[in-house]
Order: structure tokens, then C-alpha cells, then sequence
């Protein structure tokens, strides 16, 4: 088994999209993965434009800057108008976008670092609408590297719905989680939304229940 983690780690990598816990688990449902990622970042954050707080989830988020952490404004290929949070189309999630790109390489054999059978497609049947937010920590680390992490939250069209996917996910392997990404990936579900943190470098792996304690205390 540290073998082949030694082999995939590579492919991790090329599967990032956003820098994919032990974590609290105070809502109803929290799942934790031990994964690893090297993408710490060495700027800190820009915390002079408070971001608007029209959006409850914007709101949310912006709240966490009490224990150190700003959204940042961000580029992305769904952008809204105020730029501190992008809208993601459902078929465009993560989760679906890294198991889609493993199982390719699997049915081509293009890559000797597929796992040995297909992930199971998670089924994302009543997600209507995806918003990440992007932040970074006003604290360093380690020496000029700040924490860094980018928040989503994932809304149903019903709280069955978002059971029946936080199921799906529940019933992933950790070996399939690794295979998908490198770092450590916080989810749970509360109510008919289901909210993940993606951290990203290594050094922010410590931070990651820092943030989802937070983040379910002002829920």
C-alpha cells in the first residue's frame, strides 16, 4: 500500500483543481481523509476590502476573519459580478471533475498509476448550485507562508437529496480519496447543503479544524 501511494502521489498532483480531516465532528455529518498537498503559498492576504455581505454564504465566510482568515477576490471561469466568490455549475464539481479524470486514465491505460478498478461516479442528483470562496490566513506558518484554503458550499434542491450524495461520499475508500487528491478534504452536511474545505500546502493540513470549528459555530 506505501508503495502504490509512493507511485500515485504524481497523479495527485496533475488532478488538483483547487488544492483538494480530522476534523470536529459537531454538524451532522463530517468525513476526513489524511492526504497530503505542497502548494503553500508565500503572500499574505488582502485584507483591506471588506468582501459584501448580501450573500448569507459570503456572510458566512467573512465571519472567519475573526480568527485570522480574508477572502481574497479571485478569477474563475464562473465569476460573479462582485468577484469574492465564484458560481460553479453542478456537473462542474470537484468531486465529479478528479473521479471522471481517474477513471479515463483507467479505461485508457494511459497511466500506470490508475488505480486497479474504476471509482464509483458519485451521483450528484438535486445539486442546483456551487459558491467557493478562496481565503488566506493573516498569519504566517512558517517563515512568509500563510495558510491558505478555498471554501464551497454545495445546496440541494432537498435535504434528501444532500443525504443520498453525502452518503455516496461517505462509502469512498480512503485509497479511492487519495487517488483523487493529495490534501486533506473536510466535507459535512447540514440540513440540504453540504460544505467542503479544499486546504492547500502542507502547512495547512493543521489548520483545517480551526476553520470548520468556526465555520459551524456562526452556522
Amino acid at each position: 500500500m506505501l508503495l502504490r501511494y509512493a507511485k500515485i502521489a504524481p497523479l495527485t498532483m496533475v488532478l488538483m483543481l483547487l488544492g483538494l480531516s480530522s476534523c470536529l465532528y459537531t454538524v451532522e455529518e463530517t468525513a476526513s481523509f489524511d492526504l497530503q498537498n505542497n502548494g503553500d503559498t508565500v503572500q499574505g492576504p488582502d485584507s483591506g476590502m471588506p468582501a459584501p455581505d448580501s450573500d448569507p454564504f459570503v456572510a458566512l465566510v467573512g465571519q472567519l476573519n475573526h480568527i485570522g482568515y480574508y477572502q481574497q477576490k479571485q478569477d474563475c471561469s464562473y465569476p460573479i459580478e462582485n468577484g469574492f466568490y465564484c458560481l460553479i455549475p453542478p456537473v462542474e464539481n470537484a468531486i465529479s471533475k478528479r473521479i471522471e479524470a481517474v477513471n479515463s486514465d483507467l479505461d485508457s491505460g494511459s497511466s500506470s498509476l490508475a488505480p486497479e478498478q474504476e471509482i464509483t461516479v458519485v451521483n450528484m442528483e438535486g445539486l442546483l448550485e456551487i459558491k467557493s470562496c478562496f481565503l488566506l490566513a493573516d498569519y504566517e506558518v512558517a517563515a512568509n507562508t500563510y495558510p491558505r484554503a478555498t471554501v464551497e458550499e454545495w445546496t440541494f434542491d432537498e435535504e434528501l437529496s444532500a443525504e443520498k450524495v453525502a452518503e455516496q461520499l461517505s462509502s469512498l475508500t480512503e485509497e479511492e480519496w487519495y487517488y483523487l487528491s493529495e490534501s486533506k478534504i473536510s466535507w459535512w452536511r447540514k440540513n440540504h447543503k453540504l460544505y467542503f474545505i479544499f486546504p492547500a500546502g502542507n502547512l495547512m493540513l493543521s489548520e483545517i479544524a480551526k476553520l470548520q470549528e468556526k465555520m459551524q459555530e456562526i452556522m
